[in-house]
C-alpha cells in the first residue's frame, strides 16, 4: 500500500490536470453521480472486485505509463485512460462543462514532483487535501447529521462577517489553539448573542478564500448536530455507534474541524439511565491523542454548569472568551448585514434606523447582548414596515417594488416600545433627548390626581430627572425612595401612578406586602427556592417580575414588617441594581423604580399648621432610623414623610371622587349626578379623619351615595327611566344623605 502523503500528492496532481482542463474534480464527480441511476446489487463478500470495465482502464493506463518517461502507473495514467474512451455519461459532463476535447496533455503524464518528507502525524496542519470537497464522500455519517460550513461559505450562503480588532484577536487565539498537537481543541465561551457561531464561520469563509493557508489549508469545517445524532435512537448503543463513526471519519480526514454548538449539550448526551458513556466521554480519548480538532461553543453559565463539572473533558480544551462588542462595532454589523435585509425584507434602511436599533437596544433592552438584540430589533422594525405593505400588495395582487418602503427611526422606537412595554413617549424621548419633558410632565400629572402632596411630589419628580438625565450612578435603580406618614394620604396611589404614567402597563406595577415576609424563610419567595426543594424550577416572585418587565414600579408596603435578611436582600439590589435567583440567572433592575411605605402614626394635634407639621416630619424620620439600620437608609435616594391631608385637601379628594362617580354612571346608565352643597359639605365633614386619611372618605362616599344607587340600579329603577335624562340628586336630610 502506498503511504498518505504519496496518496495525497497524486490527488493534488489529478486536481491539477483537470484544472488545466478547465473542470473541477467535484463538478465532474457531481456530474457522473447526477446521471447514474442507484442500482439495486448488493456485495455480499468482504472484499469488492474489480469490475472487467475497471481491468480495463488499469490495462490501458499500463500500456500509457510504458510508453511513457515512468513505467509505474500513476493516477495521472490511469485518468489519461478513462478520457481515452469516457463513454456516453463522462462525454456529457465534459461536453455540459464547455469541454470538447478529453484528452489529457502529455506535458501533465510526468510524475508529480516529490515533497519533502516527514512525520504528518493526525493533526499536522499543512498536509491537508487542497480541495475539502474531495472528502465529503469519504465522510458519509459525518454529512448526514453534520452541516459543512465552509461549502456554505463557498457557495455564499453565509450572512456578511464583519471583521474588527475584537474578532481579530479572537480568530488568532482560535488558530493558535488549532494548530496545537495536542489539547488543540478550543470552545468559544461567551454570552448568548455575542457572536460566537458568526466567529466559527468566520474560520470557515477564510478556509473558502484561502487566507491563512499555511494554517487552513484544505480544511473543512463541519457543524455536527447533537439532536439530529440522538433522533431515531430508539435502542441502546444506536447513538454510541453513530457518534463512534463520526469520530472514525474523522480519524481518517484530519482535514475536518469538527464544530459542536450548544457544546454544553454533549455532557450527558446519549446516556442510558445507569450507563456511565455519555457523548463526551466517547470523544475523550480521540480527543485527548489529538486524532480529532473539535470546536465548542457555549454560554458562560452553562459552561460552568455542565463542562467545568467534568474535569476530565474540561482539560482537554481550551477555552476562550468572547466578549461583547461596543456600540461602534456594532452599528459597523448592522451596515455589513443592510444589503441582505433589504433584499430580505425588500425595504430600504435609513442609517438613522441602524444607528436608533443600537442606541435603543443598549439602553432598553438590558437582558440581552450585542450584537443580537440590535440585530433582532432591525429585524422587527424590517417586519413591522413590510406586513402592512405586504398585505395590501396581496389585495391587489402585485408586489411592491424594492425601495418603496423605508425604516426610519421612529419605526424602530415603536417596535422597542411594544418590546420592552413602555410607552413611545418614553422611548422617543430617550432617542431624542425629550426625557426632561416628560419627567415634568409627571410632575403635573401627579398634582392633578394626588392632593395635599405637592412638594413632596416635587422631590420625587426631581430625583427621577436627575437619574434620566444620566447625571448619577447608571448601576442603581432609577430611585429609591422611602414614603412615610399616616395611612390614606396618598403614598400607594403616587407610587401606582408614576407606573402608570411612565410606563403605561399593568404589568409594570408590581406590588409586594412586606408583612408576608416577616420571617427569614420567607426570602425564598423572592428569590426561588434552593436547588433540591420544591418549587425551585418556578423562580422568585420578585426576580422573574424583573426579569420579564424590567421597566416598572416596584412597591414594597409596610417595609419596616420584613425579616432582617429581607433588608439584607435589598442592601444588594438598591446598591448594585441587580439581583441573582437561586438558578443563577440576574435580574436586571437598572430601569425599575423601588418605593418603598411605611405607616407612622403621628399624635393628635400635630399637622395642622406648618410648626406642627416640621416637628412631625422630623418625628418620622427619627422613627425610621430607629427601625431601619444605617447602610439600609444609606442606599435610599429620598426618605419623604407625607403630611396629613386637611379638611380642604378632602374636599377637593370628594370633588374628584364624585366627577369620577358621575362619569361612571353616566356611561353606565345616561343618569347624570346632582349633589347638593349641604350634602357635598356633610360628606366632607364626615369623612375627614386624620387617622385613617381618605380611606375613610371613601367608606362614606359607599355607604351614603353608591351603595343607595346600587340599589335604585337593582330595583330596575334607573333602567326604566333612561330615555327621561332626570339626574340622581343626593339631598341632606335629618337622618344623612338621601338619593333620589
Amino acid at each position: 500500500s502506498l503511504p498518505m502523503e504519496e496518496i495525497r500528492t497524486e490527488a493534488d496532481h489529478v486536481e491539477e490536470i483537470l484544472s488545466t482542463m478547465g473542470i473541477s474534480s467535484s463538478t465532474l464527480r457531481r456530474g457522473v453521480r447526477s446521471r447514474f441511476r442507484p442500482g439495486h446489487a448488493r456485495h455480499t463478500d468482504q472484499v469488492v472486485h474489480r469490475s472487467d470495465a475497471c481491468k480495463e482502464i488499469f490495462r490501458r493506463g499500463k500500456e500509457i505509463s510504458d510508453g511513457g518517461e515512468t513505467p509505474d502507473t500513476s493516477s495521472s495514467h490511469l485518468l489519461a485512460a478513462i478520457l481515452s474512451d469516457p463513454g456516453p455519461i463522462i462525454t456529457a459532463v465534459l461536453a455540459g462543462a464547455g469541454i470538447q476535447s478529453g484528452q489529457v496533455p502529455p506535458e501533465s503524464l510526468s510524475p508529480p514532483p516529490p515533497k519533502e518528507k516527514g512525520s504528518p502525524g493526525p493533526v499536522d496542519v499543512g498536509t491537508m487535501v487542497s480541495e475539502p470537497e474531495t472528502a465529503e464522500a469519504l465522510t458519509p455519517v459525518l454529512d448526514r447529521y453534520g452541516r459543512d460550513i465552509t461549502r456554505a461559505a463557498r457557495e455564499g450562503r453565509l450572512l456578511p462577517f464583519v471583521e474588527s480588532e475584537r474578532t481579530r484577536n479572537t480568530l488568532r487565539q482560535l488558530l493558535k489553539v488549532l494548530v496545537m498537537p495536542t489539547k488543540n481543541n478550543p470552545v468559544l465561551v461567551g454570552e448568548a448573542g455575542v457572536g460566537k457561531t458568526a466567529i466559527v464561520e468566520a474560520l470557515a469563509e477564510r478556509v473558502a478564500t484561502g487566507r491563512d493557508r499555511r494554517v487552513l489549508a484544505g480544511k473543512r469545517v463541519v457543524e455536527l448536530s447533537m439532536p439530529e445524532m440522538l433522533a431515531g435512537t430508539k435502542y441502546r448503543g444506536e447513538f454510541e455507534e453513530r457518534l463512534t463513526r463520526v469520530i472514525e471519519e474523522i480519524r481518517a480526514h484530519p482535514e475536518v474541524i469538527l464544530f459542536i454548538d450548544e457544546f454544553h449539550t454533549v455532557v450527558g448526551a446519549g446516556r442510558a439511565e445507569g450507563a456511565p458513556m455519555d457523548a463526551g466521554n466517547i470523544m475523550k480519548p480521540a480527543l485527548a491523542r489529538g486524532e480529532m480538532r473539535c470546536i465548542g461553543a457555549t454560554t458562560i453559565m452553562e459552561y460552568r454548569r455542565c463542562v467545568e463539572k467534568d474535569p476530565a473533558l474540561e482539560r482537554r480544551f481550551q477555552p476562550i472568551q468572547v466578549v461583547e462588542p461596543g456600540r461602534d462595532e456594532t452599528l459597523d454589523i448592522l451596515v455589513g448585514l443592510r444589503a441582505h435585509r433589504e433584499a430580505h425584507f425588500s425595504v430600504t434602511i435609513t442609517d438613522e434606523a441602524l444607528a436608533a436599533a443600537v442606541d435603543l437596544s443598549i439602553r432598553f433592552d438590558h437582558g440581552h447582548y450585542l450584537p443580537d438584540k440590535a440585530i433582532d430589533l432591525l429585524d422587527r422594525a424590517c417586519a413591522e414596515c413590510r406586513v402592512p405593505y405586504l398585505t395590501l400588495a396581496i389585495e391587489a395582487d402585485q408586489e411592491i417594488p424594492m425601495g418603496v418602503v423605508v425604516v426610519r427611526p421612529d419605526t424602530v422606537a415603536g417596535v422597542m416600545a411594544e418590546k420592552v412595554g413602555i410607552p413611545l413617549e418614553v422611548v422617543q424621548g430617550g432617542l431624542a433627548g425629550l426625557t426632561e419633558s416628560r419627567i415634568k410632565g409627571l410632575e403635573e400629572y401627579l398634582n392633578r390626581n394626588i392632593v395635599g402632596q405637592e412638594a413632596d411630589i416635587s422631590r420625587v419628580c426631581r430625583r427621577l430627572l436627575l437619574a434620566h438625565a444620566g447625571l448619577g450612578d447608571r448601576r442603581r435603580p432609577l430611585g429609591v425612595f422611602l414614603f412615610l406618614g399616616p395611612s390614606g394620604v396618598g403614598k400607594t396611589e403616587v407610587a401606582r401612578r408614576i407606573s402608570s404614567y411612565l410606563f403605561a402597563d399593568e404589568r409594570s406595577f408590581i406590588q409586594l406586602d412586606m408583612s408576608e415576609y416577616q420571617d427569614n424563610s420567607t426570602l425564598t419567595r423572592l428569590l426561588g427556592a434552593s436547588p433540591g426543594y420544591v418549587g425551585y424550577e418556578e423562580g422568585g416572585q420578585l426576580t422573574d417580575r424583573l426579569r420579564t418587565t424590567p421597566y416598572s414600579v416596584v412597591l414594597l408596603d409596610e417595609i419596616d414588617k420584613a425579616a432582617p435578611r429581607v433588608f439584607d436582600l435589598f442592601l444588594q439590589l438598591f446598591e448594585e441594581g441587580k439581583l441573582t435567583d437561586s438558578q443563577g440567572r440576574t435580574a436586571d433592575a437598572k430601569n425599575a423604580i423601588f418605593v418603598m411605605t411605611g405607616n407612622i402614626r403621628i399624635g393628635k394635634g400635630i399637622g395642622f399648621h406648618a410648626q406642627d407639621e416640621e416637628a412631625a416630619a422630623k418625628a418620622a424620620l427619627g422613627m425610621a432610623r430607629q427601625s431601619f439600620r444605617p447602610e439600609f437608609l444609606n442606599r435610599i435616594d429620598e426618605q419623604i414623610v407625607f403630611r396629613p391631608l386637611s379638611r380642604e385637601d378632602v374636599r377637593k379628594v370628594l370633588d374628584m371622587q364624585l366627577a369620577a362617580l358621575e362619569e361612571n354612571l353616566f356611561e353606565t346608565s345616561g343618569f347624570s349626578l346632582r349633589v347638593e352643597p349641604e350634602a357635598r359639605e356633610w360628606l366632607a365633614e364626615t369623612g375627614y379623619s386624620p387617622e385613617y386619611g381618605v380611606r375613610e372618605l371613601g367608606r362614606v362616599i359607599d355607604r351614603w351615595v353608591r351603595g343607595p344607587i346600587s340599589e335604585l340600579s337593582a330595583r330596575g329603577v334607573l333602567g326604566r327611566a333612561r330615555g327621561a335624562h332626570a339626574p340622581v340628586v343626593v339631598r341632606r336630610t335629618e337622618e344623612g344623605i338621601v338619593v333620589e
